[in-house]
């Protein structure tokens, strides 16, 4: 990709409260549209896009089904679960014109009991593991932290459906397990700790954090008082939604019984913020390959000089897929600034002196060193 064809919507002076958040918007990542509310542009899209895909596929290896449920929810739903009074004014509801009520979800429990309900499943059906990528709604008193704790959300939820209690903890001790791995994949070394259901409910649950400085609340790790910030949350629930929306089995005793579920939740656009702070130093952002919108950030210092024009379309062209070229006319100053903010573990850049030396400047993973052009392809590989 050239810059000149991508919209990198850049900015220099921002005050948006939190560090992270002037960081996201300063590098074109997003921008506020109002309280607690983003637009996502294509440098954060495509990062967006990256780390779904990382969690999709790692629920599909839990064993869990993709399916997606819409965003608006019948509210009388939420009355038959019990959740309608309790999350009072964090949701947000909305009215057709017909007077039906509906709300936005801040997550999707109700619905997808009802979709389970409906297909008039048989103790030989289970277990059913499902999961949903959708955008969420939670309407926060004191939107904070930019899309750390903002009122619009990429969330993925995962819901399990077992007979029986101990068939449902066997799976939620898997999940626990395939969450570790997961984080791993975005080189996010978590915490894991039990934690309290809260309006969600249930019988247990666990929360997986990492040290952050926009964490929302101080625990204790290793004898250390830490700022912990919230990536996934895990809860065994019991029959807590299934008994009073009506969704039972009978089984092989001929008994009529609630089916036991488990939900599993993972902030997807929050961890595009955990993955910017986790991965920045001195105003240089430097992201794992696998979510990075760009691997290869790549710069021509020389545009006068036809052997660097050669050079940096050789290389351009071999790394195609992966790399951005800044093409802009603009300074050689504005370009070095700009791959400061982007993200990509690799830049490249070629100077007209060095080349008559054959190498070229690189950095990886903000450590610049000079190398001869030859080995660029043994240093990407590695990466």
């Amino acid at each position: 990709m050239k810059s000149s064809n991508f919209f990198l919507a850049l900015r220099r002076d921002v005050n948006e409260g939190s560090m992270l958040t002037n960081l996201m918007i300063k590098g074109g990542t997003i921008q506020k549209l109002a309280s607690g509310i983003y637009s996502w542009l294509p440098l954060g899209y495509a990062m967006l896009s990256k780390i779904e895909k990382i969690v999709s596929d790692s629920f599909e290896e839990m064993g869990f089904n993709r399916m997606c449920i819409p965003t608006l929810h019948p509210s009388a739903l939420w009355k038959k679960s019990g959740r309608y009074e309790a999350y009072g004014q964090e949701t947000l509801r909305v009215y057709d014109r017909k007077n039906n009520e509906f709300i936005y979800g801040p997550s999707a429990e109700e619905p997808c009991v009802e979709m389970v309900k409906q297909a008039n499943i048989k103790s030989s059906d289970l277990p059913i593991n499902l999961f949903n990528i959708q955008w969420k709604f939670r309407d926060e008193l004191r939107p904070r932290f930019g899309v750390i704790r903002g009122r619009e959300f990429l969330m993925c939820d995962g819901y399990s459906f077992h007979e029986t209690i101990d068939q449902s903890s066997d799976f939620y001790d898997q999940v626990l397990l395939g969450y570790k791995k997961m984080f791993q994949k975005m080189n996010l070394d978590v915490i894991v700790q039990e934690a309290q259901t809260g309006e969600i409910g249930g019988v247990k649950s666990h929360e997986f954090i990492i040290n952050s400085e926009t964490g929302e609340e101080e625990i204790e790790h290793n004898g250390t008082r830490i700022k912990a910030l919230e990536l996934g949350h895990i809860f065994l629930l019991g029959d807590h939604y299934s008994k009073p929306m009506g969704l039972s089995i009978t089984n092989r005793d001929n008994k009529n019984i609630p089916l036991i579920m488990g939900c599993y939740g993972v902030g997807i656009s929050r961890l595009v913020a955990a993955l910017i702070e986790q991965n920045h130093q001195d105003g240089v952002i430097s992201l794992p390959k696998q979510v990075a919108p760009f691997q290869i950030m790549l710069i021509n210092a020389g545009d006068s000089c036809d052997l660097c024009i050669k050079t940096t379309n050789k290389i351009y062209n071999k790394y195609l897929d992966i790399t951005l070229l800044d093409d802009r006319q603009i300074s050689i100053g504005e370009k070095l600034a700009t791959s400061d903010l982007i993200g990509s573990p690799i830049r490249i850049v070629v100077w007209p002196k060095e080349l008559n030396s054959g190498q070229i400047e690189i950095r990886v993973n903000n450590k610049k060193q000079f190398i001869d052009v030859d080995n660029l392809d043994n240093i990407i590989k590695a990466l």
